[in-house]
């Protein structure tokens, strides 16, 4: 871990029904001069899914599919949020900062350039959601912090069961994003890192 690294920020794509997500991440990342955001599949993942199940894509091909749907993701959050710019590398990250703007991860570019050069990639599986590959990224980067924001307080069975090895030895936080109140939605849990497999919820993992 890098402490002078970004902090990435997990959006969950079961939070892109919220008619004030813009108002709430906004408020959420200011101030924040090194914001990383890594977008969830949301409904088009789960079209991705929906295919897979019709048509028996294969592991293999409905993961690159659905990495390919967090891009469209990465383009519906930078059109959403004012200041936002999409970014594919760490320069182009950092060019982004330099102006003042979030960074919004192009994962699937990212993850084609910098997964051939790990020996310890994601798992090319169903297992593998978003917020594993968020850890990841943050791992990868190297950031300084991963904030994960959630439509649900902290619980173990939120996050896919790789997520505890990507995150190990990473500053990790929770936010629940779909707060009743701004003050709830911005509270901040440093989150448990369980280190034994945990099955994720069906909801929540759908939604990224």
């Amino acid at each position: 871990m890098s402490e002078g690294g970004p902090t990435v920020y997990k959006l969950g794509g079961s939070l892109f029904d919220r008619p004030d997500l813009a108002g709430r991440l906004g408020a959420l990342l200011a101030g924040e001069p090194r914001a990383l955001v890594v977008a969830g599949g949301g409904a088009v993942a789960d079209a991705v899914r929906d295919w897979d199940r019709v048509h028996r894509l294969g592991e293999e091909r409905a993961h690159r599919l659905a990495c390919e749907a967090l891009g469209v993701t990465a383009r519906f959050v930078v059109a959403l949020l004012p200041g936002a710019e999409l970014a594919a590398t760490r320069e182009a990250a950092s060019d982004v900062w330099e102006q003042g703007g979030v960074a919004v991860l192009d994962l699937p570019a990212f993850l084609a350039a910098e997964e051939p050069r790990d020996p310890d990639p994601p798992p090319h599986t169903w297992d593998t959601t978003s917020d594993a590959l968020a850890a990841w990224v943050a791992r990868r980067w190297p950031a300084g912090r991963l904030v994960m924001l959630k439509s649900c307080e902290q619980r173990p069975d939120a996050v896919d069961r790789h997520f505890a090895r990507f995150s190990a030895g990473l500053a990790v936080e929770w936010v629940n994003l779909r707060g009743e109140s701004p003050s709830a939605s911005g509270r901040r849990q440093p989150a448990v890192r369980s280190h034994r497999p945990e099955r994720a919820d069906a909801a929540e993992r759908a939604g990224g």
